[in-house]
């Protein structure tokens, strides 16, 4: 027998006395009434009884800690209206109901505590949508590179001069780009521009 069993074990036996206290001593507070008091306690009392046993049976079971829950909360409220229509306070009575309800509050939320575990387990599966996604990005990405790299060679050359001149400029001077097609004589160096015969205009670094 692990220990949860061994605590649901122990938590079934306190269960069971203070609810025999509690049943027996609601017995001794209208067992001596008339009337419209003594039919709604006497109600309340076979339903919570009902409650009790089905709780009991199904001890094993998740639910049955509400179960729980709920009856002890029913003594609590029961207690406190005899309390406030008839002025008698039943303090152990009402200190045993609420251990019960503190008892039933602590060991219900078993469940909730798994389950809460599970969804920070799930939480690890998108990660990897993450990464493919990313991973996606990039690919579609990277192509565009090669393209760059083709479309900045669009010139014949580095320097450009006229036919009918001796004075070569960078292709972004404004002189250059009055030079017309059919004049246009390109150089890939500043160097073959000079065996030709051309000096580099003011524009060109």
């Amino acid at each position: 027998m692990d220990e949860h069993q061994k605590r649901r074990r122990t938590s079934l036996f306190v269960y069971a006395a203070l609810l025999l206290i509690l049943f027996f001593a609601s017995i001794e507070l209208f067992i001596s009434t008339t009337g419209l008091f003594f039919r709604l306690e006497l109600l309340g009392l076979l339903f919570l009884l009902l409650l009790s046993g089905i709780a009991f049976v199904n001890f094993t079971k998740a639910w049955s800690g509400y179960l729980f829950l709920f009856v002890f909360l029913f003594y609590i409220g029961n207690l406190l209206l005899v309390w406030y229509f008839y002025g008698d306070l039943y303090l152990i009575l009402l200190l045993l109901a609420l251990i019960g309800f503190f008892l039933a509050a602590l060991l219900s939320p078993q469940k909730k505590k798994e389950e809460s575990h599970s969804v920070v387990f799930d939480t690890t599966k998108p990660q990897t949508t993450t990464v493919d996604a990313a991973k996606t990005v990039a690919a579609k990405t990277s192509p565009t590179t090669p393209q760059s790299k083709i479309l900045s060679k669009h010139s014949p050359g580095k320097y450009v001069a006229s036919k009918q001149s001796n004075v070569y400029h960078e292709p972004k001077c404004d002189w250059a780009k009055k030079i017309a097609k059919n004049r246009q004589l390109w150089f890939n160096t500043k160097e073959n521009a000079w065996e030709k015969g051309y000096k580099g205009h003011s524009c060109v670094q």
